[in-house]
């Protein structure tokens, strides 16, 4: 299993990144959402952590957001957002929807 040590301004976590659910962009801030829903908020940006945890694991479909590709459960093709298991629907630029669909395919199928 893979792991980051993700800093926050009081304390530095271990996590697996398996058990990130969504990361989401708040100014120069991200917000991670975990599996068992918890929140952390990084003082980094999207990019930086996009770059840190680059994997086939996750997927950017909109500029705000960075996805687990193991929590995707619906993709709303007209409506330009995907759905998780954890009952988030998470927007799709609609320059992003046939990257997520490809993604997802190749995820899925291996």
């Amino acid at each position: 299993m893979e792991r980051i040590i993700i800093t926050t301004a009081r304390y530095s976590e271990v996590i697996k990144k398996q058990a990130i659910v969504y990361c989401k962009a708040e100014g120069s801030y991200t917000r991670l959402v975990l599996e068992d829903n918890k929140h952390i908020v990084i003082s980094r940006n999207l990019s930086w952590f996009e770059n840190t945890i680059a994997s086939t694991l996750f997927i950017r479909p909109h500029r705000s957001f960075l996805v687990n590709l193991e929590y995707i459960n619906r993709v709303f093709v007209n409506e330009g957002k995907i759905g998780l298991t954890k009952g988030v629907d998470i927007p799709v630029s609609r320059y992003k929807s046939k990257q997520v669909i490809e993604a997802l395919h190749k995820y899925c199928l291996g």
